[in-house]
């Protein structure tokens, strides 16, 4: 500032004093005598800013640069107050203006940057980082920044090789080898990760995050009893601190873990390496295996304490283990649920009651009404549910995204209830005051899911159905809805749970789901005259054995490709070095990136033949690649996770593509791909009978379900216990 006046002087004497009310004071007095000044306006945001009054000291620092909108020390400053502000686009056009004007300013570049992450524009906000890096390199607010951008990012080797520079740079900040742990075990470098977590503590031995990632290190390495020390002290140190970022740690990879306080060291081992499959990184996977199976044998003799998260339970489902295990590990998993549960709420036993008078009343719970397959699958289920028999509540775990298809479910629905803030004993309660006589849990236990409330009870049934393929282990589970490919008769022994079999597929398409126009090859980056194996599943689906399959395949069929469905670096890299170590050259793996949903579906029909995964097959997947007008190829399982495929594509009218072996799947896969004609006919049957086949019969399901749901209740009202039945096919609608 040019040309301080004595009042300017004073009044910055009184802020780096840290007398703010003093220099508000001053300040008002001073651009009352000269309202003209910009200083006196900036500095009296300054002044009010320090006072916590941020929308008070963004309106003064405006009136500054209304008079001097060249002034880049004001432009910063307002950019990081529409920050906090959460006016994210107006700080980011004040921010680059700051840039502009004053390119050699650091700060403006980091605001930038941060603001632009905040508006999910992260590679820009890498060039920010960029932009400030290069006029100094070793600037640790920017290291940071671009460091923990690149994890967030996914670009785990990246951001390793920033915070090594980092270390290199600033050896003596302990956050600096807190981060390069960070990354280290995101890279799956467990020792070079606890060596980090050490330095980081010999700086900073009240470090609380250092302490906890040194523990994830050491459960990694095996070494049980250090990690559950390390554990200890950082929960003694600051528990808050530590539960914090424990889950922030865990929640990286997607999932969501239990409390600290609650999960052991052997657990938090199985969490890990579990939550490691989705990135296809298959290091230590038999040791994975090893210990999943120990679990459940554990499990199944009774000496074993219940699981912090039945999100451990979930990672089972893509691993070779026989249902009776899974059936154990389930059950438990919902021991720790009830325990959870009933701590300081009585866990209710099912109540009979008189029906309220009017339609059935049918709650579906979920976290899932939001950009997920859950939305696109069931909003159109719950407008088809015939008004005059039924009522539909939908009670929603997860905030509002925003999407139009959350914006669907709630139209489709008669009364809707957000309950993402409410603890479990509100929702339990608001559940049983709508007076709610059939519970459907749409989620199972996958991400966001609170089981808990359904363990209190708030409904005379509660039925599982969708979301998670398998058991849910819990006696507050009353019926699953299923069918008899998912589920054979035979396999009743393996579900806690009695079973509603519907007469088709328990699976509910939405036969309205909008496809775009199609493009070309040429525009998705894939070979034209190649024949194209595709599967878009899950990344966590993807195992050794399939995977070894899929390369086997693209040997023997020359010029073929596998297309797969990834924005994951981390996915890319371990699939195409996998690829490598099997003698496939890493270009013929081919990686989809998440497209808008119609422009997703309309890009099946690219692709010449859908391979599902073994262990975890296709649900939603197989059903949109179907719809899309590709035939999907899957290989009959023993759990229901690896059969739920089969149901789809029996229900498409093409059981010819249900294997039962490993080995046919392999042959029958190669032999389409020889035969260009005999897939084309298959090709041409999909596409002529794609909406008379039961599977996009979406009407006569949701009549089926409605019948489901009235047979539990008849049951109910005469007394008597949930027991196994049949639905009958609906009248008129393709069975």
């Amino acid at each position: 500032m040019k040309d301080i006046t004595p009042e300017i002087g004073a009044a910055l004497g009184l802020l780096k004093s840290g007398k703010t009310v003093a220099a508000e004071e001053c300040l008002l007095a001073y651009s009352r005598r000269a309202p003209t000044d910009p200083a006196g306006w900036y500095l009296l945001g300054a002044a009010l800013h320090a006072q916590g009054r941020t929308a008070s000291a963004l309106a003064r620092m405006e009136r500054s640069l209304d008079l001097a909108p060249d002034q880049p020390e004001v432009l910063k400053a307002t950019a990081m107050l529409c920050q906090e502000l959460k006016r994210y686009r107006a700080g980011l056009l004040r921010a680059e203006r700051a840039c502009s004007l004053a390119p050699e300013d650091l700060y403006a570049w980091l605001a930038a940057g941060s603001l632009l992450e905040t508006l999910k524009r992260g590679e820009e906000a890498l060039l920010c980082y960029e932009m400030a890096l290069a006029r100094d390199p070793g600037w640790p607010p920017a290291l940071l920044n671009r460091g923990a951008l690149l994890m967030g990012l996914g670009r785990h080797r990246l951001a390793r090789e920033n915070f090594l520079s980092l270390v290199r740079l600033h050896p003596e900040q302990a956050d600096a080898h807190f981060n390069l742990a960070e990354a280290n075990l995101a890279c799956g470098n467990f020792d070079e990760a606890a060596a980090s977590s050490r330095q980081a503590l010999q700086i900073d031995p009240g470090h609380v995050g250092a302490c906890i990632d040194l523990a994830l290190a050491l459960c990694m390495l095996g070494k049980m009893a250090e990690a559950g020390n390390a554990m200890a002290v950082a929960l003694s140190q600051d528990r808050h601190g530590a539960e914090s970022h424990f889950r922030r740690a865990l929640q990286a990879g997607g999932g969501e873990p239990g409390s600290m306080a609650a999960m052991r060291p052997e657990e938090l081992f199985l969490w890990q390496h579990g939550e490691r499959q989705k990135s296809c990184d298959w290091r230590n996977r038999k040791g994975l295996i090893d210990a999943m199976t120990a679990k459940a044998e554990e499990a199944m003799s009774g000496d074993s304490f219940p699981l912090s998260t039945p999100g451990t339970y979930f990672h089972s489902l893509a691993l070779p283990l026989s249902g009776d295990r899974q059936l154990a590990l389930a059950r438990n998993a919902a021991a720790g649920i009830l325990q959870r549960a009933d701590d300081g709420q009585p866990v209710r036993t099912p109540a009979r009651y008189h029906r309220m008078r009017g339609p059935l009343r049918i709650g579906y719970l979920s976290p899932d009404y939001r950009l997920h397959p859950v939305a696109y699958l069931h909003w159109r289920q719950m407008a088809l549910h015939d008004r005059e028999r039924f009522r539909v509540f939908a009670y929603s775990l997860h905030p509002d995204d925003g999407s139009e298809v959350g914006q669907r479910v709630r139209a489709s629905c008669d009364e809707w209830r957000p309950c993402a803030e409410d603890p479990i004993s509100l929702t339990a309660a608001r559940i049983r005051y709508d007076g709610i006589e059939v519970l459907v849990d749409l989620s199972g236990y996958t991400r966001f899911t609170r089981p808990e409330i359904l363990a209190l009870r708030p409904a005379p049934i509660q039925v599982a159905y969708m979301g998670m393929p398998a058991t849910s282990g819990a006696m507050f589970i009353d019926y699953r809805v299923t069918d008899a490919i998912t589920t054979p008769r035979d396999h009743a022994g393996l579900w806690t749970e009695q079973l509603a079999f519907l007469p088709g597929t328990l699976f509910m398409y939405n036969n309205g789901q909008e496809v775009a126009a199609p493009s070309t090859r040429r525009e998705v980056g894939l070979p034209e005259e190649a024949f194209v194996f595709c599967c878009f599943n899950n990344a966590f689906k993807i195992e050794p054995d399939v995977f070894s399959v899929w390369m086997r395949l693209l040997q023997r069929i020359p010029d073929s490709v596998l297309w797969l469905l990834s924005d994951d670096e981390n996915v890319r890299d371990n699939l195409r070095r996998e690829a490598g170590a099997r003698g496939v050259a890493a270009d013929r793996l081919m990686f989809a990136p998440f497209l808008p949903f119609a422009e997703h579906l309309a890009r099946y029909a690219l692709a010449d033949l859908f391979l599902d995964t073994f262990y975890c097959g296709a649900h939603t997947t197989a059903a949109d690649a179907l719809w899309g007008g590709l035939p999907v190829l899957t290989c009959l399982g023993s759990t229901m996770a690896s059969r739920l495929a089969a149901s789809i594509v029996a229900a498409a009218g093409l059981p010819e593509l249900i294997v039962t072996s490993h080995e046919e799947y392999e042959a029958l896969a190669c032999r389409l791909a020889s035969r260009p004609g005999e897939l084309a006919d298959i090709r041409r049957r999909l596409q002529d009978c794609r909406r008379q086949a039961p599977l996009f019969d979406t009407e006569g399901r949701v009549r089926e379900l409605e019948c489901a749901y009235e047979m539990m209740w008849e049951r109910h009202a005469a007394g008597l216990p949930p027991e196994s039945f049949t639905v009958p096919a609906a009248s008129g609608a393709s069975a």
